[in-house]
């Protein structure tokens, strides 16, 4: 090992980066091998370093490639009565699901006590608790054992009806032993650059898949209420034989890109790009067609979000999706309605992608809110985002052993 960095302190590193990955990723927690390396890299481990510590670090068997947190984080999690600095875990959100899914309990039969993930999701944003809170909230409370997944389905585990709320029983805590909290040194050290990984996870996953990607997009720009919409619409798309059903296809294809045009068209005035300048007022949405969206698209120059070849291929996609109109087909073909359509040959689920790939990529160029580095210190906040790009690597382990 290397002589600042001390066995005991690389596993217990690679312990909270795996536990971190649980508050900044609940739905893929864990970490991939590259993935654990690259968080290791930051704080000067070496590859051979990393997998002599790693052993320790985690005892869970590996899960979709992603190696998981140790069984003691599970039980940390249960351990309401600590006061630990920093605490990334929202407890609004944990009391949310435990008293969600007592109130079935209470109100229902056995077989019916039970709340799908997505219902608290909802619920909780309602409440205006962040999705990524109430999803680890969620994801915490099921590795910690204290609540069962069946399927989509979340139940209470025998016996956990009359317990306290976990966020009452940490207040007690926080009150009990304000003066001398217990510092977590290296769940400090880890977050942030667990934080930078999965930045770079996420960049992967959007080029790899636009159209899951893009849900977060619509939260960054005011549109959360359309998020389950969207994932429905992706959900059925994906079950859509182009070949077999080339009209549902297209129509599905056609109301995502639909969507994926409309939420910027705001953000786009406001930015004065000239996109999407010439459309109705917004109180006017309604009369907003996809072909006024996409004729807006591909204003604004430099600024377009759509190029000639994209809109052509979007046009293509609309022509498609007429189809469902008897009218526009008695219109176009008075006399003989041909076998097979020249636009037949466009791939409705290729374009709705590329479509919403190209979105992604303009709202990078022009971001809603460009996002602010703090500098690491122990006054920063709980989302622990400090601007690890600028961190020397080698140091960092050893400032926390200085202060331990």
């Amino acid at each position: 090992m290397a002589s600042h960095i001390s066995d005991e302190q690389a596993q217990l590193f690679l312990q909270a980066a795996l536990e971190c990955s649980v508050y900044l990723a609940p739905t893929e927690p864990g970490l991939t091998y590259e993935e654990i390396y690259r968080a290791g890299a930051w704080v000067g481990l070496h590859l051979g370093e990393i997998g002599h510590a790693l052993p320790g670090a985690t005892n869970q068997p590996v899960r979709n490639q992603r190696l998981m947190p140790h069984s003691n984080a599970a039980k940390a999690w249960s351990l309401y009565h600590l006061h630990e600095k920093p605490d990334y875990r929202n407890f609004e959100a944990i009391d949310l699901v435990i008293s969600e899914l007592r109130a079935r309990v209470a109100h229902e039969t056995d077989s019916n006590a039970a709340a799908k993930r997505s219902v608290l999701v909802e619920l909780a944003l309602v409440r205006q608790i962040s999705e990524i809170d109430i999803e680890a909230a969620i994801t915490i409370l099921i590795m910690s054992g204290q609540i069962i997944e069946n399927g989509n389905s979340l139940h209470l585990v025998p016996g956990a009806e009359n317990r306290p709320l976990p966020g009452e029983t940490h207040a007690r805590a926080v009150l009990a032993n304000q003066a001398q909290p217990k510092h977590n040194e290296m769940r400090m050290l880890a977050y942030p650059i667990v934080k930078q990984v999965l930045r770079e996870r996420a960049s992967r996953a959007a080029a790899a898949d636009p159209l899951d990607a893009f849900t977060d997009e619509i939260t960054k720009l005011g549109f959360g209420p359309l998020r389950m919409w969207w994932k429905q619409a992706v959900a059925e798309l994906r079950h859509c034989d182009a070949q077999l059903s080339p009209v549902a296809a297209a129509v599905l294809a056609a109301a995502l890109v639909e969507g994926a045009l409309i939420i910027c068209v705001r953000h786009a005035r406001a930015l004065k790009l000239g996109t999407m300048a010439a459309l109705p007022a917004e109180s006017e949405l309604s009369r907003w067609s996809i072909g006024d969206l996409v004729a807006g698209a591909a204003t604004g120059n430099e600024a377009a979000i759509l190029d000639s070849a994209l809109r052509y291929s979007v046009e293509t996609l609309m022509m498609s999706r007429q189809r469902i109109h008897p009218g526009w087909i008695l219109s176009e073909f008075p006399d003989n309605l041909p076998h097979k359509f020249a636009t037949d040959r466009a791939d409705p689920k290729a374009i709705a992608g590329l479509v919403v790939a190209r979105v992604i990529a303009w709202l990078q160029e022009y971001p809603p809110e460009p996002p602010a580095l703090r500098e690491w210190s122990d006054d920063a906040g709980a989302d622990g985002d400090f601007a690890v790009t600028n961190w020397q690597a080698g140091p960092l382990l050893a400032h926390s052993k200085q202060r331990n």
